[in-house]
């Protein structure tokens, strides 16, 4: 799709695929012409600041269970498109998933449950993310960030994504859920699977109805194991505390599941796109890089400034449950609302130039959305990125960014660099200098 130049028709699709450049232009057309958009498709999309933050603070207006439709769960019935092999490919998967199916297909992950359900899951959930377990991860941070940088000294190419962007998250994902060294190569398949089923160029087929199918079974028969052995012999982790009764109160088998499904894609990749999206901000603003440099207690806010700029999930959906006023138009009951986080983060209503990269600025993002969907992963993603830059701040003077294989990853859901790789600058300062 080409995007519409001033003069012609909006054509907008929260699922097609566009040019990173477009995308942003898009975005402000968006706004400035049509701030309440209906997609040929039935969704109504919402890019301002304001109304954007409106609709997600009204969980009894717009219900988080629209999440689950459009980016989570198992099919509930069959595509009548599929073959009879992948027809059988399916039921084997469903069968093989080792937790009653029926509690699966109905149950809500926590970005997708409303109040009261929603109240409950939190309140258990904050018990494993508090912010003096989360600091506490410092050490370990660190020692994997310096791991994963050894042998970078300006001298060499380097593949930033397999190196760190991709490499940190899952490693503290899997210290996270106490996962053993030789399986964490399960977390970013699993991870990578469900993604490109649920919102990835494909979502929807039959294969990848398949694919969510099988990556569920695979991922639940690694975990549930895992989950009934702390609530018989709890330890310090996280799954520990997600599971063990607590004023009479625990999360059941399937519930940790959908947790541990969202902890492993959100919490992967947030920390990959914000990670990703500094370094590419930085490297495209040496002056921002500079001034970084030279005063590096501004890390916190070149990350982010940068999670502003390219907010690292782009949208999430609600559903209308009554008919209601937002911008002056009337969005239905039963419709469907894509709330543009990466459309309100350049809200020119809100940010001063917003299309550029300023790390002195001031006013706060939603990248990590509002209210009491807020992100429980927040605190946990900013440390992580901000560890690795302090690490990597001394080495990107020394690197240029390699802008013709640069490549965004395929969900069409979040903004994160799947190719991102750094050139020595020629006559560049070495790591001796």
């Amino acid at each position: 799709m080409e995007i519409a130049t001033a003069g012609e028709a909006l054509d907008f699709e929260p699922f097609t695929p566009l040019p990173e450049a477009d995308t942003f232009a898009l975005y402000r057309r968006l706004q400035d012409e049509a701030p309440v958009y209906r997609t040929r498709s039935g969704y109504v999309v919402v890019s301002r600041f304001a109304d954007v933050q409106e609709v997600v603070d009204r969980p009894d207006v717009f219900s988080s269970e629209a999440m689950q439709k459009e980016v989570g769960g198992l099919p509930t019935e069959l595509d009548p498109d599929m073959t009879p092999e992948d027809t059988q490919r399916l039921l084997s998967a469903v069968t093989g998933i080792p937790v009653d199916i029926a509690e699966l297909v109905e149950s809500r992950m926590i970005v997708s449950a409303d109040p009261p359900k929603h109240t409950r899951l939190r309140k258990i959930v904050v018990r494993g993310f508090t912010p003096k377990r989360i600091d506490a991860m410092t050490p370990a941070i660190t020692e994997i960030v310096t791991d994963c940088l050894r042998g970078i000294d300006g001298r060499a190419p380097v593949d930033l994504v397999s190196t760190l962007t991709e490499r940190l998250p899952v490693a503290v994902i899997a210290d996270l859920l106490s996962v053993p060294e030789p399986d964490r190569p399960k977390i970013s398949d699993w991870s990578d699977r469900i993604a490109a089923a649920t919102h990835g160029p494909q979502r929807g087929t039959p294969v990848m109805q398949v694919q969510m199918a099988e990556a569920l079974r695979d991922f639940s028969t690694y975990f549930v194991p895992m989950i009934e052995a702390r609530r018989e012999s709890p330890t310090d982790d996280l799954i520990s505390s997600l599971v063990r009764a607590e004023e009479l109160d625990t999360m059941t088998a399937v519930e940790t599941l959908l947790f541990i499904l969202v902890l492993m894609f959100a919490g992967n990749e947030t920390t990959t796109a914000a990670l990703g999206s500094t370094v590419v901000a930085l490297l495209r603003n040496p002056g921002q890089l500079d001034l970084l440099v030279r005063d590096p207690s501004l890390i916190p806010a070149a990350v982010e400034e940068a999670m502003r700029l390219r907010s690292p999930f782009q949208f999430m959906f609600r559903g209308a449950t009554q008919d209601v006023t937002i911008g002056g138009e009337t969005i239905h009951k039963g419709e469907t609302v894509v709330v543009m986080y990466g459309a309100a983060n350049r809200d020119p209503r809100v940010f001063d130039d917003p299309d550029e990269y300023r790390i002195t600025r001031h006013g706060k993002h939603i990248a990590f959305g509002h209210g009491i969907h807020f992100c429980i992963g927040a605190h946990l993603a900013r440390l992580e990125t901000q560890l690795a830059l302090e690490q990597l701040l001394p080495l990107l003077p020394r690197y240029r960014l390699r802008e013709e294989t640069l490549a965004r990853s395929t969900s069409l859901l979040t903004f994160s660099y799947s190719t991102l790789d750094l050139d020595p600058v020629p006559g560049g300062p070495s790591a001796a200098g």
